[in-house]
Order: C-alpha cells, then structure tokens, then sequence
C-alpha cells in the first residue's frame, strides 16, 4: 500500500492559480511512489480536471472558515500533510504535527515560526537563516527544488539558442484583477517588429469582453483562454520574448531558455525578483503601465539586452524532491533471527537511527526488544522459520508499512545444523535446516515482491565464507548458503530494470555468535580452526559486524 499524501492548497478569484499549481506541481512529481489526495476549497472546473489528471482523490472543503477544522478532521495521522498558503498558522501546522502527521510546508515568505519536518522554497537568495523553524526541520532552498510541472522540468533539459524577436508571449497568470494582460498587449502592438502576439488568459480572468475588443481589432494577436500545461509549453516555445508577472508563470517561462520582462504587482513578488534581476536572468520592468512595458520591449528588441537565464533549472528538481519525501518516511528492516546474534545485532544498532522501523520475524523477542514494542519502533511476527510460513501472522505487514516507501529485507537466519557426514544425517534434521536456510527466505522474498511493488525494497542476504568453500560435515549448510547466493543472483538479473529493487549478498565475516559456539562444539575435520579463532581473539563482535554491514547498506 502506498503511504498517502494530502495537498493543501486553494485556488480562485481572489488568490489567484500560484498555490494551487504548484503544489499540483509537486503532486506530479510524486504521484508514483504515494497514494496522492488533493484537499481545496471550490474547485473550479479547470481544477476540477487538473487534479483529476495528477492525484489519485480530491477533498472537497467548505468555502468558509471552517475549513481549517474541517481539514484536520478528515486526518488520521498516518499521512503526510504538504499546506501551500499564507494563512496556515503556526498553531495550525502544530495541530497538523500533534495529529501524528508528517508536515511539508511551501513557502516563500518566511514570516513565521514553523513546525513543518520539511520546508520547500525555490526562491533565489534565500538561506537557512532567514527561517524560524526547529532543530529537525529540513529547508529545501533555491532553483534546484524549483517546484514546475512535468513538461516544463524536461524543457528545462533541453538548450535552447536565442532568436530574432518576432513573437511575444503574454500571460499574467489565473486571474489578473489588475487587468495587466490588456497593459501588455497595447505595448506589444506597438512594435513593427512583432509579427504575432500570444495572449493567454486563466479561468478566473474577469474581463474578457474588454480584451477581446483589442483582440479582434488586431489580426497579430492570437488568444487562448485556461489552458493546460501542455499547450501552455507548446505556445511559449513558439515565442522569442515572454511578459509574465514574478509568479509561478515566470519561473515556468524560465524553464524554456527564452528572454522573459517581469515585473512585481504585489509586495511579496519584489523579493523573489530581487536575486532574479541582480543575476540578469530577466528584464525588470518598473511597473506594469503600457509604457514602461513599452520601455522594456525597446531595450531587449534594439538594445539587445540579453538576459542569463539558460543556466537557472536543471530539470532534475524532482528527483530531489523525491528523495526529501522518502527521508520523511520511516524504513522498515524485516529481519528473520533479530532475536539473537547478528540479527539482535543488527536491530539494536539500527534502532539508534532516527525513523526506523524493526520487524523481527522470528520465534522470540528480547526484553528489550519488547520494550521497544510499546515504543511502536518494534514489531514481532511470530514464526518459527523451519516450520510451515503462517501468512496470517505475516500479513500484519501490510499495516507496518503503511508509513513508508522503504524496504530493506536482511535474510539472516540460518542454522548451522546438522553438522555430520551425509549418510548419518536424520530426515526431520535435513528438512527443518533447508527450511530455515533455502525454503523460508523463498518464500519470503516471494510474499514481499508479490505484495509491496510499489515500495522500494532492498533485499540484503547474510551469506557465508562457507557458500564457496567444501568443509567436510557441513553439507546442508555450506549448500544451502550457495543456493540462496545463486538465488539472489537470479533476482538481480531478473530485476534489472527494475529500479525499485536492488538484491545484495553480504558475508560478514566470523563473528563471536551462538552460532560459532555451536561449530566448536561439534566434531568434523576443521574443528580445531574455528577453536583457534576463539582463542587468537580472531572472532568478530556482533556488533562491529553489525555496522560494517550497515555501513555497506550505504544508509543515510
């Protein structure tokens, strides 16, 4: 199952379409890996379809102050909550946290305290330091988390050569209630050498009929009304000049490599231009009026003013992102054997990290394992591994992992009996060591391939020196360990070219187990080896192997 999203962001009239679009943006980004859910007040058709496109359920609020309570209702607190707007308090984000939720906050103003785990400003020119936050919030800051829909992040990809002006693309966003479209296209209309104009106008623009009177007087304009996102691409890729408003549209224009004259019409549009003109990545124009829009025009077409924006977007903002939401998730460890040695090893140390989950599958737990239980950082899955799988007990798995997208699957258990020549082997011993060591790990591996594909698992198989190597009276085991080494070969290949996967055999070394103190005292041909290792102090602490193998893990 995945973990789900919800997006809180409004858009209409009287707030215009930045909000709501790009936090559409960022849903696109992950729609994917998460189960996406879209929470706003009075959608209009346009949006109505737009989310539609991208997340998986919208949430309807109520277009009055109660929306605020009504929103933290409908959470259960397993989610994570992403608010893009002004008006969301500090004491509401602490509502959202004390829920038990994840909160990620889009801002660009900084004039609060926040209390979100993570903060996304793709502003220029803004440091960590300009934020109230708290120790454990993270602060995504600048161009290269640029919050763009999916169109617009693969153009930004792609280079682009400067051309001859002869088009120029208008838009002013959503809603425009200063009528700044109509500015824009008189100073346009101005200029001989603009041979077409492209007006673009939203779904919550009012004065139409006025624009239109302009339109239809002048054969070079060409008007489209609330488009999507793909048009939108198409239509500035075809023009050589954009006038944009310092909103989301800009950064969009920015996106495709052509010269671009911005401006600010609200106060908080003249910070996220201040960086923007310092480095010449547009051409500021001191207000919307026809005329000095008309000034702007002049100084790019016979100026030739150029603008440095080619370098601003990568395109790769939303493999970044992707990677921030995941650090929001716990990591689940499924470990057969966390009971004791390696495994108990393994769980102790991994439960010193921070959002990290333990399932232990194996017949008993610790005592301190089971405080660890209370603590909800701890499960058990009872089962003992050389019996029949009870998929019962192993599907309460589906619920542990609701909160994450991350796997790692440690097959760790295995038994080092029955140590003896093959033809002194018992029956019932030869079926319960395969069990635990070959079949068991099997089915495992089948059950989490089968029921998490949209989670990324890591499946990490504990192998042994003896996998490669004949010790006589060890049949069972040294067999068993190279089965499972060429079974999670298999996989890999298999796996590919699937990214979501990744299959890993990691020998750990001689550690100082149960498991040694059973092999020493038992009688075969090697014996004395492992008894001299004992003594020579050659033998590994649990947990030193414990980390090496973590550290191998590459966790962060």
């Amino acid at each position: 199952m995945k973990r789900k999203i919800i997006f809180r962001a409004d858009g209409g009239p009287t707030i215009g379409m930045g909000h709501f679009i790009r936090t559409l943006a960022l849903a696109e980004m992950l729609k994917d890996d998460y189960y996406c859910i879209f929470a706003t007040r009075t959608p209009s058709v346009y949006q109505t379809i737009e989310i539609g496109k991208v997340c998986h359920k919208r949430i309807d609020l109520p277009n009055n102050e109660t929306h605020f309570k009504v929103f933290i209702d409908v959470l259960i607190g397993d989610e994570i909550v992403v608010l893009d707007n002004y008006y969301f308090t500090s004491e509401y984000q602490r509502f959202i946290k004390n829920k038990g939720c994840k909160l990620v906050c889009i801002d660009d103003l900084h004039d609060k305290e926040f209390f979100a785990d993570l903060i996304i400003n793709h502003t220029l020119g803004i440091c960590h330091r300009d934020y109230h936050a708290q120790p454990y919030t993270q602060i995504a800051l600048g161009p290269k988390y640029v919050l763009l829909r999916k169109v617009f992040l693969e153009q930004a990809k792609i280079q682009k050569e400067a051309k001859e002006i002869r088009t120029i693309f208008i838009c002013f966003g959503g809603l425009d209630d200063k009528n700044l479209t109509e500015n824009a296209l008189i100073a346009a209309l101005d200029f001989v050498q603009i041979k077409k104009v492209i007006v673009i106008t939203g779904s919550a623009y009012k004065t139409l009929k006025s624009l239109k009177a302009i339109i239809n007087s002048n054969k070079k304009t060409i008007h489209y009304h609330a488009i999507n996102q793909e048009l939108m691409l198409a239509l500035i890729l075809k023009s050589d000049l954009a006038i944009v408003p310092a909103s989301g549209i800009l950064y969009e224009v920015l996106a495709t490599k052509i010269p671009v004259i911005t401006g600010a019409y609200i106060n908080n549009q003249n910070l996220f231009l201040r960086d923007l003109v310092k480095h010449k990545h547009v051409v500021l124009t001191e207000e919307f009026s026809t005329e000095k829009i008309r000034q702007s025009i002049k100084s790019v077409i016979c100026n030739n003013e150029i603008v440095a924006n080619k370098g601003l977007f990568d395109g790769l903002s939303g493999e970044r992102i992707s990677n921030l939401f995941s650090d929001l998730n716990d990591t689940v460890f499924i470990i057969t054997g966390a009971n004791r040695g390696l495994g108990k090893a393994l769980s102790d140390s991994l439960l010193k990290r921070k959002n990290t989950i333990i399932v232990s599958i194996s017949r008993k737990v610790t005592s301190d394992q089971m405080k660890q239980i209370h603590k909800n950082k701890f499960y058990h899955i009872c089962q003992d591994l050389s019996e029949e799988i009870n998929y019962i007990s192993l599907n309460k798995l589906n619920d542990i992992i609701t909160k994450t997208n991350r796997i790692f699957f440690i097959n760790n258990a295995s038994t080092i009996k029955p140590i003896e020549v093959i033809s002194k082997l018992d029956d019932k011993e030869i079926e319960e060591a395969l069990k635990v060591n070959i079949y068991s790990p099997i089915i495992l591996v089948k059950f989490l391939l089968s029921n998490f594909s949209h989670n990324k698992i890591n499946f990490v198989n504990i192998t042994s020196g003896a996998a490669n190597k004949s010790i006589a009276n060890w049949s069972i085991y040294s067999s068993s360990k190279a089965f499972i080494n060429r079974f999670f070969e298999l996989l890999k290949e298999e796996n590919k070219n699937n990214k979501k996967y990744n299959f890993v055999s990691i020998d750990p070394g001689i550690i100082d187990t149960d498991m040694q103190f059973e092999i020493r005292s038992s009688e075969f041909p090697l014996q004395h080896v492992f008894k001299e290792a004992k003594v020579l102090q050659k033998l590994l602490n649990p947990m030193e192997a414990a980390e090496n193998i973590i550290n191998k893990l590459e966790l962060k």
